[in-house]
């Protein structure tokens, strides 16, 4: 049985958002990915992003390999519309 990983906020210098930089490079992480905000709920990754063209490349672009890096087992991704 998979271990739920802990749940919270992901800060922007979380090893596993450098390494994710690493692996599509520092233009498109500061396109896609900076503007995005992560936590971790039990073992699914909770994405706020800032419009829905964010939310479909983080859905559709980049959604595996985000789930791959921070080994969850779901994603799901929304438009914060708090700001």
């Amino acid at each position: 049985m998979k271990q739920p990983t802990a749940t919270g906020s992901i800060q922007s210098n979380d090893s596993r958002l450098t390494a994710v930089q690493s692996r599509i490079g520092s233009f498109l992480y500061a396109t896609w990915i900076m503007p995005l905000k992560f936590r971790l709920e039990n073992d699914t990754l909770v994405i706020a992003a800032p419009s829905a063209m964010h939310a479909d490349a983080a859905r559709n672009r980049f959604g595996n390999q985000l789930k791959d890096t921070f080994k969850a087992a779901e994603l799901r991704v929304y438009v914060d519309r708090s700001e």
